[in-house]
C-alpha cells in the first residue's frame, strides 16, 4: 500500500514536472499516505455479523462457567452458548438462542445448580433461550482407592529417600578413597 502512494506521487512529479508549491502539497501527500497506510495495518474490513456472533458466544460461555464454577458444590463445568446470527443479507428466520451446561458436581442435590444455571443463562443470552443443564455427580473416592493412593504416595517417598541415600554414600565412599573430605 506504501509503495503504491509513493509510485502514485513520484509518478504524478515526474510527468507534471512540478516545482515549488506543487511539489510540496505533493510530498505532504505522500507523507500522508505513507502514515496513513503505515497505521492501517490491521484488518482493513469490519468484522462480519457472524464473527460479531462468534465473539459474543465466546464472551457468554466464559460468563456462564464462571457464573456455574463459582456455585457450591460444582467441580468441573463445560458450557457452549449458541446465539442466532443477525444478518441481514439472509432470508432465514433467526433460530432462538441455545445454551448446553454441563456441571460435575459432589453428591449435593443438583436442583439448585440446575435453577441457578438456567437462571444465568438466561439472564445473559435472553428470556427466550432454550437452555439445557445437565449436573453430572462427581465421581466418588472408595476406600481401597484412597488406601492405593496412600501406599503409592509411600513407595514414591521411599524411593526418593533411597536415591538420595544412596547418592550420599557414594560421595562419602569417593571422598573416603581421594582422602579427602566430604562436604
Amino acid at each position: 500500500m506504501a509503495r503504491q502512494a509513493r509510485r502514485v506521487v513520484v509518478q504524478h512529479l515526474q510527468a507534471d514536472a512540478v516545482t515549488g508549491r506543487r511539489a510540496v502539497r505533493a510530498a505532504r501527500l505522500a507523507l500522508v499516505a505513507l502514515i496513513a497506510a503505515a497505521a492501517g495495518c490491521g484488518d482493513p474490513l469490519p468484522p462480519s455479523p457472524r464473527e460479531r456472533t462468534r465473539a459474543e458466544e465466546a464472551r457468554a460461555d466464559a460468563r456462564l462457567a464462571a457464573l456455574v464454577r463459582g456455585l457450591p458444590g460444582v467441580l468441573d463445568v463445560r458450557v457452549m452458548v449458541v446465539l442466532p446470527v443477525d444478518d441481514p443479507l439472509v432470508a432465514a428466520p433467526p433460530t432462538p438462542a441455545r445454551a448446553t451446561v454441563i456441571a460435575v458436581a459432589r453428591a449435593v442435590d443438583p436442583s439448585p445448580i440446575r435453577t441457578a444455571a438456567t437462571t444465568g443463562a438466561r439472564s445473559l443470552i435472553g428470556a427466550d433461550a432454550e437452555v439445557t443443564v445437565v449436573v453430572v455427580p462427581a465421581p466418588a473416592w472408595r476406600r481401597a482407592s484412597r488406601r492405593l493412593a496412600v501406599a503409592v504416595a509411600a513407595l514414591a517417598l521411599a524411593a526418593a529417600a533411597t536415591a538420595i541415600a544412596l547418592t550420599l554414600a557414594r560421595r562419602r565412599a569417593l571422598a573416603t578413597y581421594r582422602g579427602t573430605k566430604p562436604q
